[in-house]
C-alpha cells in the first residue's frame, strides 16, 4: 500500500503518527500520516482498543459485528479499519482531538512481518513515551452513564481507597450500600473485553497519563480497577452471600480479576525496582530483609507477569509470552546490574527470532529454568490445564507450560502456587512414630 512505501520506518526507533482531520457526523474520516523519532521526544497520543467486538456475548447489547471492513480516507487512498477502530476514530473527531495518534492497526504495516515484529518490540517504549495514552473501551451503551456517575461520585466520596482497606464484611456492607442499578451497570462495564486483553496491562501500566473513554463517557481506569478488586475480593472468598454477586451478573473472577489486577500491579511498577516488589508474594521474609538480588526479583515478577497474562485473551498464542517479557525488558523495570545483561540479551533474542509457539514456550520454560536455578516454573506445567484440542495440537513436552489457558485455580491460588514436587504421583507420605 502507498501509505507505507511513501511513509517508510528508516530508523531503529521510527514509528509512523497520523493526524486526525476535522469533520462533523458523517462525513468521511480522513487522516494524514507522518514518521516521527522515539529519541526525538515527539508529542503524540497512543491509542489502547480492542481489534474486535468490545463487548463480550453476555452483555445485553451485543451484536455480531459485521465482518465488512470500515474505510477511512488517507492521502486519497481508501483504507480498511475494523468497526470499533473505526468507532473511536469517529469519537476522537467528535471530540476534535487533533493531536497525533499511533494506531497500530494504522501505524505499523501488518503484512510487513519484519517491520511488525520490530515496532512490536517498540510498543513499551511508545506507550511509556507517549504524552497521553487513550483507552477507547467501545461505544457507551444505556447503562454506561450510571456507571460512570456512579464511580465519579464514589471516587469524590475516596470511598472506593477507603473501602478496599476494610474486612470482608465491612466491605460487602459497602457494596451492598450501593443501589441495584448502578451496581448492575458497573457490572456490564467489567463485560468490556478490553480488560482482559493480554496487551492492557503495558497500555496502561507505562503511560504518564491516561484517558478512559466509552463512548463520549470519560472515567477514571483506577476507580474501575479498584471497584472491581474489591468486587474480586468478596467474590473469590468463597463466603459470599450478599446481592453484589447476583448485580454482578455471575461475572467470572478472570473477568474481575483482569480489571483488578491494574490497581494491584500499578503501585510495583516504579522505577528503581518496584516492578520486583512481586518477589513479596513468593519470597515474604527474604524479600522483606532486602536479602534477594534485584535480578532474581525481576525474574519472579517476569514468571508472576506471565501466569497473569493467561488469565487474558489475545489473537496470537505466541503474545502470553511475548507481550509480558517485552513490558519486563523496558528499561524502567529492568535492574542496572551486570548480572542482568546476559538475560536481557537471551530474553531480547526469545523476541525478536519469532519462534513457532511450541517452541517458544519450551525456550521460555527453559529460560526461566536455567535463570533462576530452580524449577519454579514447572509447578505450574499442566497442573490446572483442561485438555483440549487447542492444547493437544501444541503437543507440548510435559515439563512445559500451556501459557495459553487460562487455567482452573484461582488467582491467589496463581500467586501463592505449591512449589514443584517430583515425587507427588507417588501420594501422600506420613510419617509414623518410631517404637
Amino acid at each position: 500500500m502507498a501509505l507505507y512505501k511513501d511513509y517508510p520506518l528508516q530508523n531503529p526507533d521510527s514509528i509512523r503518527v497520523l493526524m486526525l482531520h476535522p469533520g462533523d457526523g458523517d462525513a468521511v474520516i480522513k487522516i494524514s500520516v507522518v514518521t516521527v523519532r522515539l529519541s526525538a521526544k515527539p508529542n503524540f497520543i497512543a491509542l489502547s482498543y480492542t481489534w474486535g467486538n468490545p463487548i463480550d456475548e453476555r452483555h445485553p447489547s451485543y451484536q455480531e459485528y459485521d465482518l465488512v471492513k470500515y474505510h477511512i480516507s488517507c492521502a486519497r487512498e481508501l483504507l480498511a479499519v475494523q468497526q470499533n477502530l473505526y468507532e473511536a476514530l469517529w469519537q476522537l473527531r467528535e471530540k476534535q482531538e487533533y493531536s497525533p495518534l499511533w494506531i497500530d492497526a494504522i501505524c505499523i504495516d501488518q503484512k510487513n512481518k519484519e517491520e511488525l515484529n520490530h515496532q512490536l518490540s517498540l510498543m513499551p517504549c511508545i506507550y511509556c513515551d507517549a504524552s497521553w495514552v487513550i483507552i477507547w473501551l467501545g461505544k457507551d451503551d444505556a447503562t454506561t452513564h450510571e456507571a460512570v456517575q456512579c464511580l465519579d461520585g464514589l471516587q469524590r466520596e475516596g470511598a472506593l481507597v477507603i473501602r478496599s482497606m476494610m474486612r470482608y464484611e465491612a466491605a460487602t456492607q459497602f457494596l451492598d450500600s450501593i443501589p441495584h442499578q448502578p451496581r448492575h451497570a458497573l457490572a456490564l462495564l467489567f463485560r468490556r473485553r478490553w480488560f482482559n486483553r493480554v496487551w492492557t496491562l503495558q497500555e496502561v501500566l507505562l503511560p504518564k497519563r491516561t484517558r478512559c473513554l466509552c463512548g463520549p463517557h470519560e472515567l477514571d481506569i483506577g476507580a474501575v480497577s479498584m471497584f472491581a478488586a474489591l468486587s474480586l475480593g468478596i467474590a473469590s472468598s468463597g463466603r459470599a452471600t450478599s446481592d453484589v454477586l447476583n448485580d454482578l451478573d455471575e461475572l467470572p473472577i478472570c473477568q474481575l480479576g483482569g480489571a483488578a489486577c491494574v490497581s494491584a500491579w500499578l503501585g510495583l511498577t516504579w522505577p528503581g525496582g518496584g516492578f520486583g516488589l512481586r518477589a513479596l508474594l513468593r519470597y515474604p521474609k527474604i524479600d522483606y530483609k532486602m536479602e534477594l538480588p534485584r535480578t532474581f526479583k525481576w525474574l519472579v515478577a517476569l514468571e508472576l507477569f506471565v501466569y497473569e497474562a493467561r488469565q487474558r485473551n489475545c489473537s496470537k498464542l505466541e503474545d502470553k509470552v511475548l507481550a509480558p517479557l517485552a513490558f519486563a525488558l523496558h528499561e524502567e523495570f529492568a535492574p542496572e546490574t551486570p548480572d542482568f545483561l546476559p538475560l536481557k540479551r537471551e530474553a531480547r533474542r526469545i523476541i525478536d527470532c519469532r519462534f513457532p509457539v511450541p517452541e517458544l514456550y519450551l525456550k521460555f520454560t527453559r529460560f526461566m529454568i536455567d535463570s533462576m536455578a530452580n524449577l519454579d516454573v514447572l509447578s505450574r506445567a499442566h497442573r490446572d490445564v483442561l485438555r483440549n484440542d487447542a492444547t493437544e495440537e501444541l503437543n507440548l513436552p510435559s515439563w512445559v507450560s500451556s501459557f495459553q489457558e487460562a487455567g482452573t485455580t484461582s488467582l491467589i491460588d496463581d500467586l501463592l502456587f505449591t512449589q514443584y514436587n517430583a515425587a507427588i504421583h507417588l501420594g501422600p507420605h506420613y510419617k509414623t512414630e518410631s517404637k
